[in-house]
């Protein structure tokens, strides 16, 4: 079976994860500060009870004994705060679980109509509604330096590593109630903050705080005139946009959000790119993300597939991804993807989001204050279970200086163009050697190590079947450095085989190092699905279940996601048993009968299909799509 051609329908996860939360979460709702010290007090209980419940692993970060200190504290302080700092110290709680996604928002607090960007060289304004502070480097906030201010507000910025405090550390400077709350400012309606210019002058300037909304609205970041703007601050509104540069022979693709764009969907678009690739000499493929702070994972899959199966594109020298502190959740995804399984060279900044991390947050409303904690629902294992960096580092690291920015330079891209790739000496093996360790390892009860030859060349990839595209999670080429070891491309990753047998490899990833022995018979589960084997298949998910012993841990969504795969290739009977399964497993999901009951509507049980879909609705009565597929059954029936 060619796992590669499997396609799988979008599934899209934190729908079905926040309907269950649906009582607790609403984006509308407005924030109340005006609330007596009980209220604050019992929107404080209201969280400690609901966060553990809501969060994939609350105390991932933080110990139960931490978090229940911080709360009794903070409760018994509550009546001698103010509601600026009861709002401080909720976000100091919220940051200290532990990961960029769970936050404390606060849509009706006021900020400064200003904004900032950390550069190698300072903190400088990057917009502001007094165009002339626009360039001049900050000093000062109230009278405290810049970097005291950076320091005091580092505990109350979420964060999954260093750069993504960087990168968002500006918005919290120009929170009133925040600076208010933790002392950096007398009152939350004005603000005085000194700026220096390239010569030293100070100037003085008073801000007063507008809404959030409006802040977002009337604020766009400032990038100068549009004919002085580098590539990767041009299109800023498109999800996806490429330009051909033919005087170095450079595609550049630009990802800036990810999700589908309805007015050019995602599979048009890669015809265009395919079609410019295709007619044009390509020196260099350079794949921007520096502004994607994330979306929807599943609609990078076709972008990532494309990239890593066009042998004219995906080659080490040619093909490069620019990454930097704004790359964050699905642009993560999407950045693990390309560098677990093309040549790409990784060039820019580390990335803001860590390659394995939580994400999909929930909402949660508090009852009297109205502010919403959005609370991490589930871990995406981007990488091998045990990565354990803070972030994706660049191959080329490149810093941005205010003179860069300001005069319009993109140094990142300077260094791609000027990059000049060596690929060494290769050491050769004979094709002999190679065909000896040629074949399949089991990896894990539902991965397989495989070490084959493209066009000479020794390849290996581990095939994932719980991977949410059922495809490689990793792929790459093979480079012999001497008679027992290969590199990779992937960072940190590295093999030895077995070169007299064949009967074993040693993979060492990231630090960690053990063996990984042939097994050409072994299937994965999903295998046996699509070859018809349901009881063979049906029990290795048992034994999964039961021991968790795979890497991704089953559970509903993974089991679906194979059973729209076996959908789409009309192994109707093999979905069956596998959504049959999942209600096994599942008995109290309304999500598990509705993909049953669509199971059997595309094999034509009308009947089934109606009972599953009554039993989704009876668990979940605002199922509207289980009413509608009832409605449309019973009238053709």
């Amino acid at each position: 079976m060619d796992m590669k051609r499997v396609i799988v329908p979008f599934i899209i996860f934190i729908i079905l994860l926040q309907s269950a939360f649906a009582q607790l979460h609403n984006d509308n709702s407005v924030s109340n500060f005006d609330i007596t010290s009980d209220q604050w007090q019992a929107d404080l209980v209201f969280l400690k009870d609901h966060a553990p419940i809501i969060h994939k692993d609350l105390f991932n970060k933080m110990s139960r004994y931490e978090y229940d200190s911080y709360i009794e504290e903070l409760n018994r302080d509550i009546p001698t705060l103010t509601s600026n700092q009861v709002y401080a110290r909720l976000m100091k709680l919220v940051t200290m679980f532990g990961d960029g996604h769970t936050t404390l928002q606060a849509s009706t607090a006021g900020f400064y109509p200003i904004r900032y960007h950390v550069f190698s060289d300072g903190i400088y304004v990057i917009d502001a509604d007094d165009s002339q502070l626009i360039g001049k480097k900050l000093v000062s906030i109230n009278g405290t330096p810049v970097d005291k201010v950076y320091e005091i507000l580092t505990p109350y910025v979420a964060h999954d590593n260093e750069w993504q405090i960087k990168g968002m550390i500006p918005l919290y400077m120009s929170n009133a109630r925040l600076l208010n709350g933790i002392g950096l400012a007398d009152t939350d309606s004005k603000i005085t903050v000194k700026l220096s210019d390239k010569s030293g002058n100070i100037i003085s300037k008073d801000l007063s705080p507008i809404p959030h909304e409006q802040f977002r609205a009337y604020m766009p970041y400032s990038y100068g005139p549009l004919d002085k703007r580098p590539l990767y601050l041009q299109n800023t509104e498109k999800n996806y946009w490429y330009q051909y540069l033919p005087d170095s022979k450079t595609l550049y693709f630009n990802y800036n959000v990810v999700l589908q764009d309805r007015n050019d969907p995602i599979s048009k678009f890669i015809e265009r790119m395919a079609e410019t690739v295709e007619k044009n000499e390509i020196d260099r493929f350079i794949i921007d993300v520096r502004n994607n702070g994330g979306g929807n994972n599943f609609t990078s899959i076709a972008f990532s597939d494309y990239i890593s199966n066009n042998p004219k594109i995906n080659q080490k020298g040619k093909l490069f991804l620019i990454i930097d502190r704004k790359t964050f959740s699905a642009a993560s995804f999407f950045t693990s993807s390309i560098e677990n399984k093309t040549s790409a060279i990784l060039v820019g900044e580390p990335t803001g989001a860590t390659p394995n991390h939580y994400g999909d947050a929930a909402g949660v409303n508090l009852p009297n204050s109205g502010l919403t904690v959005r609370l991490s629902t589930i871990l995406w294992q981007n990488s091998f279970p045990w990565d354990e960096r803070k972030s994706t580092n660049p191959d080329i690291q490149v810093d941005l200086t205010s003179d860069d920015y300001f005069n319009g330079k993109d140094p990142v891209l300077d260094a791609i163009l000027d990059y000049k790739y060596d690929p060494g000496n290769d050491y050769e093996l004979k094709s002999s050697e190679v065909k000896i360790i040629e074949g399949r390892y089991h990896y894990s009860d539902e991965e397989v190590l495989e070490i084959y030859s493209e066009n000479g060349k020794p390849y290996m990839r581990i095939t994932d079947g719980l991977n949410i595209s059922f495809t490689d999670f990793i792929k790459t080429r093979l480079y012999p450095v001497n008679d027992h070891k290969f590199m990779t491309d992937v960072a940190g990753v590295e093999i030895s085989p077995d070169f007299i047998n064949g009967e074993y490899v040693t993979l060492n990833a990231l630090g960690r190092e053990f063996r990984i022995d042939r097994d050409d018979d072994y299937k994965i589960a999903a295998e046996y699905f699509f070859d018809g084997d349901f009881e063979k298949a049906i029990s290795i998910y048992k034994s999964m279940k039961e021991s968790g012993s795979n890497r991704k841990m089953l559970n509903e969504f993974v089991i679906n996601q194979v059973g729209y795969a076996l959908l789409r290739e009309r192994k109707f009977d093999s979905a069956l048993a596998l959504f049959n399964l999942n209600t096994e497993f599942y008995p109290n999901s309304s999500n598990v009968y509705d993909s049953l009951g669509e199971a059997y509507m595309l094999k034509g049980d009308k009947q089934l299909a109606i009972d599953n879909f009554q039993k989704s609705l009876d668990l979940d009565p605002g199922n509207d799509n289980a009413v509608q597929m009832i409605n449309k059954l019973k009238s053709e029936m």
